[in-house]
């Protein structure tokens, strides 16, 4: 059963209109997320946070881990994404009051009943979940504040970007602990971190009208529009001019950044032997550079 399969069945043991309006939710999310950098496999592109522990499974060998295994903790980070994408859309108004507030719950709950399946309660995967679920949140709440506050420094939204997506590093985290490999997860959360800046930046600099006109300075109009980004920034009078107000320099100092952060990833994950991540990493790379480019 796929993934996709398996979040049918289970939204369809919810009660019937919270399943229809999700859903509807899933079809809208589906159609304005973006492809990921690169593809991996004979399947299409999947978000690499879902490829990321297939990776490590499939260097283990010999069935060190088990087909069933890596399906239950690909099942769970699907579940803790959906309940944490839910949370993130909802406060930034993306969707209005709604019962889907309260599907985080029955996500949240579905994500520590597979994982609990599979994996014992006094197992130390348990500290890291939880820890990387606290920093995800903490890191969501961070950037909307920063976001709708002109004075922010822009060097600081990068830094809380990189902590949302800590949930990320939570299925290797699990299957790097199934076999034996502990000392990996400190080097998968730094790359999970660093990539997240890269991931979400990326993103801002297709959003800058989009997030202006919901009154949030994101990293990249922080970068490009400097001064124009003060206390006193009048952001509706940005948002259709906002092209006109860009610096020179502007993207040539978001590209220098976020290809520093590639680096730091690609030192955190190479000692590792993941050639699908250090792919993914010079796909990305690709794409830093082409930042500011005529399409």
């Amino acid at each position: 059963m796929t993934l996709a399969e398996h979040l049918e069945r289970f939204v369809r043991t919810w009660e019937p209109s919270l399943a229809r309006e999700f859903l509807q939710y899933n079809r809208f999310l589906r159609a304005k997320s973006r492809p990921p950098p690169c593809a991996w496999g004979e399947t299409g592109p999947e978000p690499y946070w879902r490829e990321l522990p297939r990776w490590f499974a499939d260097q283990g060998g010999n069935g060190s881990v088990s087909p069933e295994f890596l399906e239950t903790v690909l099942w769970g980070q699907t579940s803790l994404f959906y309940a944490v994408r839910l949370q993130d859309d909802l406060l930034d108004g993306e969707v209005s009051r709604s019962p889907l507030a309260l599907a985080v719950l029955l996500f949240l709950t579905e994500a520590d009943r597979a994982y609990s399946s599979v994996i014992d309660r006094n197992a130390g995967f348990w500290k890291r979940y939880r820890r990387a679920l606290e920093t995800t949140v903490a890191g969501i709440v961070r950037v909307a504040e920063m976001q709708r506050d002109p004075s922010s420094r822009a060097d600081e939204l990068l830094q809380a970007y990189g902590r949302v997506d800590a949930l990320f590093s939570v299925g290797s985290s699990a299957v790097c602990e199934r076999m034996g490999l502990a000392d990996r997860i400190p080097p998968v959360n730094e790359f999970v971190a660093e990539l997240g800046k890269v991931l979400l930046a990326l993103d801002d600099a297709e959003d800058i009208e989009e997030d202006l006109a919901n009154g949030r300075l994101n990293y990249a109009a922080r970068i490009l529009l400097d001064r124009r980004r003060g206390p006193g920034t009048d952001l509706p009078l940005l948002v259709k001019s906002w092209r006109l107000h860009v610096r020179a320099g502007g993207f040539g100092e978001i590209r220098g950044t976020l290809l520093g952060c590639l680096s730091r990833a690609a030192a955190a994950i190479a000692p590792l032997g993941l050639q699908p991540a250090i792919d993914l990493i010079e796909t990305t790379r690709g794409a830093v550079r082409s930042l500011g480019e005529p399409a």
